[in-house]
């Protein structure tokens, strides 16, 4: 200890004889590491921790078709396709899908309600949508089976931005209607404050919206296996790795193409992607490449 003393001692009296040099190397000093702890913290909140608000988001994947080696390759997927994959995967504890309003016909006109009339964005999603992200709404509950049927009850979700803005953030709204596309919609449930839904770019067929319905599709009436509809999500079970995910998931498309020509003429194929790298995958190179430039401003400094 006395000998760390003296050396400190001897530098200070060294500083204090040059404090020109001194300033800039302190200077120096505090910019470089002033910089490295910046980039660092874009890294750590883009790249290194998981996606907020999920329940274990590293288990979570979003799931893409390659239509042909080579080809388009898109997160999208017929209903089909889907059901198929749903019912012959014993890899996921379950796969859920979401859709866009263009599709099932959900316009997002909302009227009435003491407001002015507005367009919102409207996201029809399957019943174990928001279990299979370990989100829980903060009032109310999640979709029921029977409200997914073709047919079944109308009813919504409602973002925690929505219910504030337009309903003055009151818990009295569940269970009450409310008027979206000229159609009474029963409010079961409210989104917590600062959910998101996070999507890669190539992901059009869904989007982070402000009100949720039961995806009310009639998988009796089947359009073309390459008629790609939803963009479909899985959450592995405990244990399992996306490599061995990914085995499956191809040894049942291999299947699929052998039962339906139009997948075989197309050679479609599925890929199972964690859903963090799907979100940060263009941002990664640059942010990435940036970290390292500073590093090497901190070691000239």
């Amino acid at each position: 200890m006395g000998t760390l003393i003296q050396d400190l001692a001897y530098a200070w009296c060294t500083l204090r004889r040059s404090p020109g040099f001194a300033a800039v190397a302190i200077l120096t000093l505090g910019l470089g590491i002033g910089a490295t702890t910046t980039i660092f913290t874009v890294v750590n909140g883009v790249l290194l921790r998981p996606l907020p608000s999920y329940r274990e988001p590293e288990r979570i994947a979003n799931l893409w078709v390659d239509f042909g080696v080579g080809a388009q390759s898109l997160p999208v997927m017929s209903p089909g396709d889907f059901r198929d994959y749903q019912q012959r995967s014993r890899s996921f504890e379950m796969l859920a899908a979401g859709s866009g309003a263009q599709v099932v016909g959900a316009t997002g006109a909302l009227t009435g309600t003491g407001g002015e009339p507005e367009r919102v964005d409207v996201s029809p999603v399957t019943a174990n949508f928001f279990p299979l992200l370990g989100v829980d709404p903060i009032y109310g509950r999640h979709f029921t089976a029977e409200e997914e049927a073709v047919g079944g009850p109308r009813v919504v979700i409602l973002s925690y931005g929505l219910w504030q803005r337009r309903f003055g953030g009151d818990p009295g709204l569940v269970g009450r209607s409310i008027r979206l596309d000229g159609l009474d919609q029963t409010v079961v449930g409210i989104m917590p404050r600062g959910f998101r839904l996070w999507l890669p770019s190539e992901a059009f067929l869904i989007t982070d919206s402000q009100i949720w319905k039961p995806l009310q599709y009639n998988y009796a009436r089947q359009p073309p296996r390459n008629f790609t509809l939803f963009t479909v999500f899985g959450r592995l079970k405990p244990g399992v790795t996306f490599a061995q995910a990914q085995a499956e998931m191809s040894g049942i498309a291999k299947q699929l193409r052998a039962e339906n020509p139009v997948l075989e003429d197309g050679d479609m194929r599925v890929r199972v992607v964690p859903l963090q790298d799907d979100v940060v995958k263009h941002a990664r190179r640059a942010i990435l490449s940036l970290f390292v430039a500073v590093g090497f401003v901190l070691l000239i400094a």
